[in-house]
């Protein structure tokens, strides 16, 4: 099988986006290749690179390709859209996934994740015909956060919400619809409190793949008080079981940067694991 998945960086990430594709390669099954796919939009240094290529070379399968965004999106996304746009390049970057990608299923993760756990089941799952699959935020309906959403058609008391850290895009699919084409248009046009992930999910209206809550587990950086009893137990069920697939550390506290969290752990040795594989030469 083969596993194809994308990262949207820069250099101040970078160094975290190779603890994430090295927690990847950890977990991926000998059989598998991995087509780890890193975009950016200036040319990452030739230095990291080479880092990250000797890390991935212990691991057969494994290949590294970058992609500059600029040279390949040639106007064809952005256009001439007009409008304030506060996203930083990279944060808008994974918007132009379905545009770039020739594979029919890819997965995109955020540089703040861990892979705890092969992800391969990933690219088996029927996704009911639907174009994205992504982790339902369990506690969207009782947060006043998203109320603003309503003035965008996206009746918060109706549609589900998901957290765009992992997507499972069905590449085909989305370029036939041009979801991400809208929510990039909606991205440029108007100020959203969560950027991207709003306009995504105001095009989505609801309709995505719910995969299991293990493949963006982030029980700790949300408001538990939101979340209805069930959810909490479910979650610290989860938690002392260590049944989690992806660990995302979304927010301002970071593993990396004196985080607070139970399982900064996880991200803490798998840099450890990295660094030796690389002796410490980053």
């Amino acid at each position: 099988m083969k596993l194809n998945i994308y990262w949207c960086t820069d250099e101040r990430y970078f160094y975290q986006t190779s603890i994430s594709v090295f927690s990847l390669l950890l977990h991926k099954r000998e059989e598998d290749k991995a087509h780890l796919n890193i975009l950016s939009y200036k040319p990452l240094k030739e230095k990291n690179r080479q880092v990250l290529k000797k890390a991935v070379s212990s691991f057969p399968g494994a290949t590294v390709t970058y992609r500059l965004l600029e040279s390949e999106l040639s106007g064809k996304l952005v256009g001439n859209q007009t409008g304030e746009n506060r996203l930083t390049s990279t944060t808008y970057a994974r918007l132009l996934i379905p545009q770039m990608a020739s594979e029919e299923r890819v997965l995109y993760l955020d540089s703040d994740t861990i892979v705890c756990q092969d992800l391969s089941p990933l690219f088996e799952m029927d996704m009911k015909g639907l174009d994205l699959g992504a982790v339902e935020i369990p506690y969207f309906h009782g947060d006043p956060f998203w109320a603003s959403l309503n003035n965008f058609g996206f009746p918060v008391s109706t549609y589900d919400y998901f957290n765009a850290g992992v997507l499972l895009m069905n590449i085909p699919l989305l370029k036939n619809n041009h979801l991400f084409f809208h929510a990039a248009t909606l991205a440029m046009k108007h100020r959203f409190r969560c950027d991207d992930q709003d306009a995504l999910n105001i095009s989505a209206r609801g309709q995505f793949f719910r995969l299991p809550q293990k493949y963006n587990f982030y029980y700790e950086n949300y408001p538990k008080h939101l979340a209805s009893p069930e959810i909490r137990q479910e979650m610290e069920r989860m938690t002392a079981e260590k049944n989690y697939a992806i660990v995302h550390y979304p927010g301002s506290s970071k593993p990396w940067n004196h985080g607070v969290h139970t399982l900064d752990f996880l991200w803490k040795d798998c840099e450890k694991k990295f660094r030796d594989s690389i002796n410490n030469c980053f």
